[in-house]
């Protein structure tokens, strides 16, 4: 950090050499792009939260602030932040161009915590991959007698009321029994899917956890369940989900590239992001949390989902068409938040 932070400095005041010197081998060539930009824009998400350990994020914007960059904060899910260093958060919040939320809840903790911050709600990033012709089909679309589901399912360590294993156990469990419901009461086929799989040396891989669920299903369920582990661009996992009738996800992300692909969605919360993108479009209700569920908490709500999509399909929809026309505007307030470094190459 002390390094980097020099190496920061040095290329502020032109000193470049010293700079690249100090920034050594190993960060040299990340340490450079910053440093070379014009503009920096992260990523969108939830690393403002207690989950994650933030200090390679902290580290990212310490530099920025030594180099002098301007930058903006896409699509953001905040907070709680009791438990994170709030003035650390106040200052990287402030000193952006502009910061983006996906929900209400997230943009109180930044007027809280820094009510000089440029801050406004807008639907996540993803939600301008929608075509607006799949979303107009999907309103008046209807269900077969026999469905077909994809299933979205994560390892998740950070339960608050329980232990992590307990948690996991009670979840797997759970998953499990809805699985088995689809199939004996819906004639279901169901087919395990997630967007973080099959990618090696990454961190995650959600089809681990779809095959530790499929091996404890009864004999008769099993035939009918499938566990898809290979890598999937957004394109392919949109065409993918549009395929099916409905989405039980618990990665956000996977939720909304199924609306995305006019599939409707029950999502397993493990973080209140999941709970608010469904509030925002009027069905905060369809969500199970992953802190409280049990099997037949989540087959309760998905036959509640299925009974009421006839008459909320429509809505549903037209509310996806709202935030993807409200994630395009996102790009907008992006450029115009740097119009100054822009105008030169226009």
């Amino acid at each position: 950090r002390p390094r980097l932070i020099a190496a920061a400095r040095a290329w502020a005041a032109g000193r470049y050499s010293v700079a690249r010197s100090l920034a050594g081998s190993d960060g040299a060539g990340p340490f450079v792009a910053l440093a070379q930009a014009d503009v920096v824009v992260s990523t969108g998400g939830t690393y403002f939260v207690p989950a994650y350990w933030l200090g390679p994020r902290y580290l990212e914007f310490d530099v920025l602030h030594a180099l002098g960059k301007p930058y903006a904060l896409y699509t953001q899910s905040v907070g709680p932040t009791d438990t994170m260093p709030q003035d650390r958060l106040a200052e990287i919040w402030r000193r952006s161009r502009v910061m983006l939320l996906r929900d209400e809840r997230s943009l109180r903790e930044v007027n809280r915590l820094a009510p000089q911050t440029d801050a406004s709600v807008h639907a996540d990033a993803a939600f301008a991959l929608a075509d607006p012709e799949v979303l107009a089909a999907a309103r008046t679309s209807t269900m077969p007698e026999r469905l077909t589901v994809a299933v979205s399912v994560r390892d998740w360590p950070h339960f608050t009321t329980t232990t992590g294993e307990e948690g996991m156990d009670r979840y797997r469990a759970s998953v499990a029994e809805v699985v088995s419901h689809l199939v004996r009461a819906h004639g279901a086929t169901v087919r395990f899917l997630s967007t973080c799989q099959g990618k090696p040396g990454y961190r995650y891989d959600d089809a681990a956890t779809a095959e530790r669920i499929r091996q404890s299903l009864p004999p008769d369920v099993a035939p009918h369940v499938t566990v898809d582990d290979d890598p999937h661009s957004p394109t392919e996992l949109i065409e993918a989900y549009r395929a099916c009738d409905l989405v039980i996800a618990t990665r956000m992300h996977a939720a909304i590239v199924a609306l995305c692909a006019g599939t409707p969605v029950l999502p397993i919360a493990y973080e209140f992001k999941s709970e608010e993108l469904l509030a925002r479009l009027g069905h905060r209700d369809w969500s199970v949390d992953i802190e409280t569920i049990t099997g037949a908490d989540l087959i309760a709500t998905l036959d509640r989902v299925l009974d009421e999509l006839p008459a909320a399909r429509g809505p549903l929809f037209e509310g996806v068409e709202r935030m993807r026309a409200d994630a395009m505007v996102s790009g907008e307030l992006v450029a115009a938040a740097f119009q100054d470094e822009i105008a030169p190459y226009l």
